[in-house]
């Protein structure tokens, strides 16, 4: 005599592992998801600093750039070609500092850049 309900634990089974194997790579994708964005804020955020490092390094030297001049670029720490900024006065005065992280081929993963309008430090704004 066969019993109608053979084979029902191997198929809940399969079923039960099925179900926690695609709820465990829903998690590790939502998880390797997360560590990106994390990572893309904070060279965002170093980027930033960046820039203001800049703008504190024309403020310190602000008798040697000419408007209208070519760019002054420094890694920090000095040398370093990851962690960059640029800063250079426009015809107007417009002060722009541009901080930057690169990659080691030397691409550009974050960017930001601060911008003093005619000098005036109480107006800048971050042109992102």
């Amino acid at each position: 005599m066969r019993r109608p309900n053979r084979g029902i634990a191997l198929m809940t089974a399969l079923f039960f592992m099925v179900f926690l194997l695609v709820i465990g790579l829903t998690f590790m994708t939502l998880m390797e998801q997360d560590y990106r964005f994390a990572g893309n804020q904070e060279r965002s955020h170093q980027a930033y600093f960046l820039a203001q490092a800049g703008l504190d390094y024309y403020k310190a030297r602000a008798s040697t750039f000419t408007p209208g001049g070519t760019p002054v670029e420094f890694g920090l720490p000095e040398g370093d070609a990851v962690h960059r900024f640029k800063v250079w006065v426009e015809a107007d005065l417009t002060v722009r500092s541009t901080g930057m992280i690169k990659d080691a081929y030397g691409n550009i993963k974050a960017q930001r850049t601060l911008v003093v309008p005619q000098g005036n430090f109480g107006a800048m704004y971050d042109a992102g």
